[in-house]
């Protein structure tokens, strides 16, 4: 975990502004956005779970096409209230969280740079702020392949934000370019490229 300093040198140095994100159902989405409006000085983000995986890796849509509408006007009022939209995509297949689509794309480089391609067009097509990567139930084999593929999806974001939750940790991982060098070092420990230095993303 990074930590700030316990004080700052001069009156003028203040602590950055809190990121407050709200996790947003899509089964409840209409409800949440209501909440989040109603509370929007506190929340400067928010995540909401729209996006799983088929069977063969394509990214789709969790929730039914009957809703398409709805979401899209949530997500307008989001937006128009200044809030940055990072929705997450989780390995979800049919409800549940499955490995194979993964694990076939981490494995395959044609499949990573398409996935990767694929995340880029949707966050671009749909003007979100970022994309939250909601990968779960990875084997310890995955992890290089993993590091590796959310390092290479870092640098194609380039202007987007990129948040992930990450599989081995359960930890939800922040990226911001310049990285600071503990997060320097936790890349390095987990195994990506000799120039992770590089900014993984930025705004």
């Amino acid at each position: 975990m990074m930590s700030a300093p316990a004080c700052a040198d001069t009156a003028s140095e203040q602590a950055s502004p809190a990121t407050v994100v709200a996790s947003l159902p899509y089964w409840y989405l209409d409800a949440g956005t209501d909440v989040v409006l109603a509370n929007r000085p506190a929340v400067t983000e928010v995540s909401p779970w729209l996006y799983g995986l088929a069977s063969d890796g394509t990214i789709v849509p969790q929730y039914p096409d009957s809703q398409a509408g709805a979401v899209t006007a949530d997500l307008d009022k989001l937006r128009q209230a200044g809030l940055a939209v990072v929705p997450s995509i989780a390995n979800v297949t049919n409800g549940s969280f499955s490995y194979q689509p993964i694990a076939d794309m981490l494995h395959d480089a044609d499949r990573t740079k398409k996935h990767i391609a694929d995340i880029v067009a949707l966050a671009n097509n749909n003007g979100f702020a970022g994309i939250d990567i909601d990968y779960e139930d990875l084997a310890a084999g995955d992890r290089a392949a993993f590091t590796s593929f959310t390092y290479q999806l870092g640098q194609a974001l380039h202007a987007a934000k990129l948040q992930f939750k990450h599989p081995f940790s359960e930890s939800t991982l922040f990226f911001e370019a310049p990285l600071p060098e503990d997060m320097q070092n936790l890349i390095a420990a987990l195994g990506a490229p000799e120039d992770a230095s590089l900014p993984i993303a930025s705004r």
